[in-house]
């Protein structure tokens, strides 16, 4: 069982330098205290055991390279809306951080951590299935378990007013985390689903058809379209389950789950977007697709007949041309691989490009979320024609294909988009998946290549009972 060295006295002493600094600057003072945690429980499970059930909390894990972050209950949440809503998040993390109190290690991923996501288009009409999700939401959780192998990590968020009770909110904490010591039994098994709905296949051919009329047309080079399932089941949904699965299956991608009350959008992306640390840029291009093969001969088959078609070639030039240029103004100098490398998950394998960079001084992680999303690889060429269409023929995308993510006090950290996921609402989820747009696409390959990105959910979503 895992257990927090807390230090009782220092957390007393820091409480009450927040109450004298909020009694001084009045208003209220970001108090962030770090302290280790020892024995093996991983993140997913401290997070499985406690957060889902405890109102928001979010999960964070690239399990091949050891980074486990889970994130429960809320010290603050920070909140936009509209096109200026990544630049409002910063100044209102900015106002926090300015006067905060932080006993916290150099150590990525701890101290005070802001962690959620952005919605896709602002300027779409949005629907009301994505409720629980507004156009930015990043929270300050109140209690952050930090897993970088070897070592784990608690970090303990609280703002502190000029009223605040520092015995009783120390004891609070001190309760809080007694109770994160006893894990309990966790659900395996997902509930049968009765039913799942789709549109039907025409209108997919007729969404592609119009894209590729645009296409000839000359206004588009390339749209990203997505098709949404909607699952059914006899009760309620497990994250338990999802993420267990997701992790097991998908360690190379990025797995997260943002939830609220019993609605929680989950996935395990295989497309980082941006990782920024010690001003260190790190950018990925992911786009053109193809299923795995059934043995070693068949999956080089189908990778040599990926990295030789024309059409996959021009759909993922599409967007590393329009990187490139960006990386060019964010970066005092960047680099990128000369030719795109083949990415290998366990259904389906895709061309990657992977760019570098000294970051500009004055740049953050959210300057360059900003300048990044929608990247082509989730939008188009133009972008801006890309999601007039994109909002024309689906509407309203929520925090599908959006930045997903978290950042630091130093506004360093890193978002992947919400590709290869969910929103799950109690007994009801909805998947999501994508596929770009080109000169030459076939609707019916398309849908295929559809159907290979709908899996990961599919999987982590259902059981031996179930009939996809």
């Amino acid at each position: 069982m895992l257990q927090t060295r807390l230090n009782k006295e220092k957390l007393y002493d820091l409480l009450t330098q927040g109450k004298e600094q909020a009694a001084t600057r009045h208003h209220p003072i970001l108090v962030s205290l770090v302290q280790p945690r020892q024995g093996e429980t991983t993140a997913l499970e401290v997070f499985l055991d406690n957060f889902p059930h405890k109102g928001r909390s979010m999960f964070w894990a690239k399990p091949a390279a050891g980074l486990w972050m889970a994130g429960g209950g809320v010290a603050a949440s920070l909140t936009a809306a509209g096109e200026t809503r990544f630049r409002d998040i910063k100044e209102q993390a900015a106002r926090m951080l300015d006067s905060a109190i932080i006993e916290a290690p150099s150590v990525r991923g701890t101290g005070p951590v802001f962690m959620g996501g952005f919605r896709y288009d602002t300027q779409a009409k949005k629907d009301d299935l994505w409720h629980e999700f507004p156009d930015a939401l990043l929270t300050l959780p109140r209690y952050l378990f930090t897993r970088s192998d070897p070592d784990t990590w608690l970090t303990i968020n609280t703002l502190i007013e000029t009223d605040t009770d520092i015995p009783f909110a120390a004891e609070n904490i001190i309760k809080d985390l007694e109770l994160v010591d006893c894990p309990r039994i966790r659900e395996d098994e997902q509930p049968p689903v009765f039913q799942l709905h789709q549109s039907p296949k025409t209108d997919w051919q007729h969404r592609v058809k119009k894209a590729l009329e645009k296409i000839e047309a000359g206004e588009l080079i390339k749209v990203v379209l997505s098709r949404r399932k909607v699952l059914h089941a006899r009760g309620q949904f497990s994250m338990d389950a999802t993420l267990q699965r997701l992790c097991a299956q998908y360690p190379e991608c990025v797995v997260f789950a943002v939830s609220s009350g019993d609605t929680a959008f989950v996935g395990a992306t295989p497309e980082n977007l941006a990782r920024l640390e010690q001003g260190n840029l790190s950018v990925a291009c992911l786009a053109s697709s193809t299923a795995r093969g059934e043995d070693e001969e068949n999956d080089a088959r189908l990778q040599n007949q990926l990295f030789r078609s024309k059409k996959e070639q021009a759909e993922h030039n599409a967007v590393t041309s329009m990187v490139a240029g960006d990386m060019q103004e964010l970066c005092i100098e960047s680099k990128h691989d000369p030719e795109p490398r083949p990415m290998k998950l366990k259904n389906i394998q895709h061309m990657l490009t992977s760019f570098s960079g000294r970051l500009k001084p004055g740049i953050d992680i959210l300057d360059v979320v900003q300048r990044l999303h929608p990247t082509p690889a989730v939008a188009g060429v133009p972008t801006d024609h890309g999601l007039e269409l994109i909002n024309e023929l689906e509407g309203d995308r929520g925090w599908y294909a959006a930045p997903i993510g978290w950042f630091d006090r130093n506004g360093e950290g890193e978002f992947a988009v919400g590709i290869r996921s969910a929103l799950v609402d109690g007994n009801t989820a909805f998947l999501y998946a994508g596929c770009g747009i080109v000169a030459g696409s076939d609707p019916e390959r398309e849908y295929v290549e559809a159907e290979l990105k709908f899996q990961p959910m599919l999987n982590a979503l259902g059981n031996d009972q179930n009939v996809f």
